[in-house]
């Protein structure tokens, strides 16, 4: 490449659009101007695309912030056990539009997970300490009883003459108490 070419492109490559077409105005040819117009045209979707794809970044940005915003969302969610069986929301809870607020950008993580918690609540814990409505309820498992004719006593533990107490232990003659231990006079513990 010649020296003169170098220059030429050096000050080419400084020049700005509105230069050049300074430049190309003062000859008489036409394909100066030609290129200059084609340099502004690229220029101007050089810029567009620059604006575009900062645009583009930003929304990334916000897209994966949001998306790291649902994720500990999900996280408390699961955390504070609102996913058991347990867990229920209000009939008319509807998450849809207070979640596409949030996805937008225009929403805060806390205030959605405030609108949750005000929304959610458990049910009691089941308890097994009482048998309503089995054969369990009307006897007494835990007091001997010479009348008692079942061998292992049951359940609940409870008296036999002969055998071993139940899963709940109990009180024995002869034999075992059973899981839960009990009054034993001969035998082993059972189960």
């Amino acid at each position: 490449m010649s020296e003169r070419r170098k220059r030429l492109e050096g000050y080419l490559g400084d020049a700005t659009i509105a230069q050049l077409r300074a430049l190309a105005r003062k000859t008489p040819e036409t394909d100066d101007d030609k290129l200059v117009a084609r340099l502004e045209e690229i220029e101007g979707n050089l810029s567009e695309a620059q604006e575009k794809a900062a645009l583009t970044k930003k929304q990334a940005n916000c897209a994966l912030s949001r998306y790291n915003d649902l994720k500990g969302l999900i996280a408390d969610f699961n955390a504070k056990d609102y996913d058991s069986d347990r867990s229920y929301f209000k009939d008319d809870f509807n998450i849809a539009p207070k979640l596409s607020i949030f996805l937008q950008g225009k929403l805060p993580s806390e205030k959605l997970w405030d609108f949750i918690k005000e929304n959610h609540h458990f049910r009691p814990r089941e308890t097994y300490s009482s048998y309503a409505g089995s054969s369990y309820e009307s006897h007494n498992w835990s007091q001997p009883s010479h009348s008692d004719e079942n061998i292992f006593g049951g359940f609940g533990g409870g008296h036999t003459d002969t055998g071993g107490g139940g899963f709940g232990g109990g009180y024995t003659s002869i034999g075992g108490g059973g899981f839960g231990g009990g009054n034993v006079s001969i035998g082993k513990g059972g189960f």
